[in-house]
């Protein structure tokens, strides 16, 4: 797959002369041009929480750190990707199909960059977002889709158990699917140190009394010490070595913005358990 421009087509003929370096040129235009276009949107992003920090829940300083973390993985793949990109162009001969592989994981890794950032914008407006018919169902399918580079890399097997189709909750897509999005990265963390093979995360759901959606995210980690089970939803409460302790905050302020709850089921040396409930959209009159 090619990057394409705006207003351009990467399908131009190479000539023959220098086609190395021509390539190379080429490269480095494109992602010149796609490091642009992230590094604009960031600014954006940040302009925007500097003009409306008046009327926001959180601090600019809050929100920076929670932007720095969701998009620092995506920012470093494209580096390394752009790295091996050019040490590809630079053998002899030019090893062009691998190129090709590398500028799709970049395009990739870009689109995701605009994802998060979308998402974090969204997670700070003012204004409550759109509401519309959400299945949850279609909703985690395509959240584990979006977190499936971060699975493969740390050997965690997922399975799903989608127990009801009609799944349909009233929600803004964009900050339920933060929800789920963090749920499934701080389960990836919590198995950091269970053996490889061992690594599980379960996803279901289900409906509970015909008025209610219930979605559970079940790890194989090594559990959450009884004292702290109180403590995970305040903000800033972390026991990572690089966590800022927002990422349950913000999900269960979101949670409960649209009727619902989020909280821990259980947890111990086995692994823990977080569960989502949403009203039903038929019974949601928010």
């Amino acid at each position: 797959m090619t990057i394409a421009l705006p207003g351009a087509a990467f399908a131009a003929p190479l000539s023959t002369c220098n086609p190395a370096r021509r390539v190379n040129k080429l490269l480095l235009s494109v992602l010149l041009t796609e490091m642009t276009v992230l590094y604009s949107r960031l600014a954006n992003a940040f302009s925007l929480l500097r003009r409306e920090r008046a009327n926001r829940l959180m601090s600019v300083d809050a929100a920076t750190s929670a932007i720095a973390h969701e998009v620092r993985t995506p920012l470093g793949a494209i580096a390394l990707n752009a790295n091996a990109a050019l040490a590809a162009l630079r053998s002899a001969p030019p090893e062009l199909a691998e190129v090709e592989v590398i500028l799709r994981d970049i395009e990739a890794d870009v689109l995701r960059a605009n994802e998060v950032i979308s998402g974090i914008r969204a997670l700070f407006k003012t204004e409550p977002g759109k509401r519309i018919p959400v299945n949850l169902n279609n909703l985690v399918r395509h959240t584990v889709s979006l977190s499936e580079p971060d699975l493969l890399a740390s050997g965690v097997t997922v399975s799903t158990d989608f127990r009801a189709d009609q799944t349909v909750v009233r929600a803004d897509p964009i900050q339920l699917q933060q929800v789920v999005l963090n749920l499934i990265r701080n389960a990836i963390d919590a198995m950091g140190n269970t053996a490889r093979d061992d690594r599980q995360l379960s996803i279901s759901t289900a409906i509970k009394d015909g008025s209610t959606v219930v979605m559970s995210v079940r790890d194989t980690g090594t559990g959450i010490a009884e004292e702290d089970h109180d403590r995970i939803f305040d903000a800033f409460f972390s026991k990572k070595t690089a966590g800022m302790g927002l990422g349950l905050a913000i999900s269960r302020a979101i949670v409960d913005a649209h009727g619902g709850s989020l909280h821990l089921v259980k947890s111990d040396p086995k692994g823990s358990e977080f569960e989502i409930e949403l009203p039903l959209a038929s019974l949601d009159r928010a």
